[in-house]
């Protein structure tokens, strides 16, 4: 008899077994097609096990049928175990004929559905489930021994040998099926994992302590367009660009060995050899003793993010270039101008150097503008601007628009004789411009008057006054005739 029940049993796993890859990808419970196709499984398992079941009289079986609707019920839901059950019910009837026996094992089935129907709604936990409803198998099944068995020593033995292969059954079939159950589900996070890191845009690859490739996503395929039969087994190596050196390489797995983790910007180069610039993150995962069996690395391209960093450059660039740039004659404005002003004068205070200012202005201008029109006068401050630039040679002199026909010019580190040389040169490349003023009261071409202020920066002397005495020199050329260079003497 125990070698019968065994065997019943030995069905039951293996059916545990095969049907936990029926249900793999998704749990008997999940979809109504689920439960119905688990209910006719597990009814179709026990007609197996009827028909393998032990004779203990005439008209009285034993088998272990019982725990297929279990299974189902409490993994599939009351659909799924109504299925075995209505199955199994049909199975006795059709394998055994219509007798006291089969009447009995009708109502015993009929009796455990209802049971673990009501137990499945109980906050239980499934193991509890599982059990109450073995119990309550083993109860019912003891009542029907009880009453179709008259013989007390065939009695006895079907009751312990159908208790103790329940109880113990029950054990072993509810941790395989929890087993397998949790295995799958594990498998399905797996799955999903999976699929979420091969669809994401970065690219994903673990590699062993060596550095050896296990695993690429298909981010790194379309990134890299390497795919996996081309990589795997190999390094990170076939990705370098060149761009880097060793100290980089070193440093990098120096600062991933101390800290587990080293995130930056690479340069690499993928399959058709086109360097692209990525941020990589690389981390190490160990192992419950703290070893390092693995390292992850996610890495992006940012080719688009970069080019995008350049336009945005060269619009601030350009914007900063419009913003400190005089409109019309293309030097710098006066807003330019001072800000130069205070840095120069910062250095030359710094490192007792001298600085010069030069101003200028063109003699006559509201009648040049008189006689020739807006258009001629803008022509003129044009020309008289890029005559400005073309003196000076120095980056770190600066030229500017002051406002209307007034310029400015810095001189930083230059002495009061080399800014008063400039600034007789300045003069005297404007009137070689020969442009015709023939209503100015000194020249029948454009002239300047310019002052001159040379000063060594002191923490007493406010900036301020600088361009003050330069504007007291300018006065004093248009005063003293115009079309000549004033210094004034600090």
């Amino acid at each position: 008899m125990y070698r019968d029940l065994l065997m019943n049993l030995t069905l039951i796993i293996s059916f545990l077994s095969i049907s936990g890859q029926f249900f793999k990808e998704s749990p008997m419970n999940a979809t109504r097609r689920n439960q119905i196709f688990s209910g006719i499984l597990a009814g179709i398992l026990g007609c197996i096990l009827m028909y393998f079941s032990i004779n203990v009289t005439d008209i009285l079986i034993m088998d272990l049928r019982n725990f297929t609707i279990i299974i189902a019920t409490v993994y599939g839901g009351i659909l799924s175990g109504g299925i075995a059950a209505i199955i199994c019910i049909f199975g006795r009837v059709l394998l055994f004929g219509i007798n006291p026996g089969s009447i009995g094992a009708v109502i015993s089935i009929i009796v455990l559905i209802i049971v673990c129907g009501l137990l499945l709604k109980t906050k239980m936990s499934t193991f509890n489930k599982f059990m109450g409803m073995n119990g309550s198998s083993v109860i019912i099944m003891s009542i029907l021994f009880i009453d179709l068995i008259d013989d007390p020593e065939k009695l006895r033995q079907a009751l312990i040998y159908f208790g103790f292969i329940s109880t113990i059954g029950g054990i072993i079939i509810y941790s395989l099926t929890n087993y397998i159950s949790y295995s799958n589900a594990n498998f399905r996070k797996l799955r999903l994992f999976e699929k979420v890191i091969d669809t994401t845009n970065q690219g994903v690859t673990i590699t062993d302590k060596q550095g050896k490739l296990l695993y690429i996503n298909g981010g790194f395929t379309r990134i890299t367009g390497y795919h996996s039969n081309e990589v795997i087994g190999g390094s990170h190596r076939i990705l370098q660009s060149g761009h880097h050196d060793k100290v980089f390489y070193r440093k990098m797995w120096d600062d991933l060995t101390k800290t587990g983790q080293w995130m930056g910007e690479i340069w690499n180069k993928n399959r058709e050899g086109q360097v692209y610039p990525e941020l990589l993150n690389i981390s190490e995962v160990q192992n419950k003793h703290g070893q390092t069996v693995n390292y992850v690395a996610v890495f992006s391209d940012i080719t688009e993010m970069k080019n995008t960093e350049n336009q945005l450059k060269e619009a601030n660039e350009h914007l900063q270039k419009l913003s400190s740039i005089d409109g019309l004659t293309k030097i710098s404005n006066r807003r330019t101008f001072d800000t130069s002003l205070e840095k120069e004068w910062n250095q030359a205070l710094r490192y007792r150097h001298p600085i010069s200012i030069i101003m200028l202005d063109i003699d006559y201008f509201k009648k040049f503008n008189d006689t020739y029109g807006h258009l001629g006068g803008d022509e003129c401050l044009i020309r008289v601007a890029a005559a400005l630039s073309d003196t000076v040679n120095r980056s770190s002199d600066v030229v500017a628009r002051y406002g209307g026909e007034e310029f400015a010019m810095i001189l930083p580190d230059t002495n009061e004789q080399n800014a008063l040389h400039i600034a007789e040169k300045v003069r005297s490349n404007i009137e070689l411009l020969n442009i015709p003023h023939k209503n100015s009261l000194i020249s029948d071409h454009v002239t300047i008057s310019a002052g001159v202020v040379t000063i060594f920066p002191e923490e007493q002397i406010k900036l301020v006054e600088l361009l003050l005495h330069a504007d007291q020199a300018l006065y004093k050329a248009k005063e003293h005739g115009r079309n000549r260079v004033e210094i004034y003497q600090i």
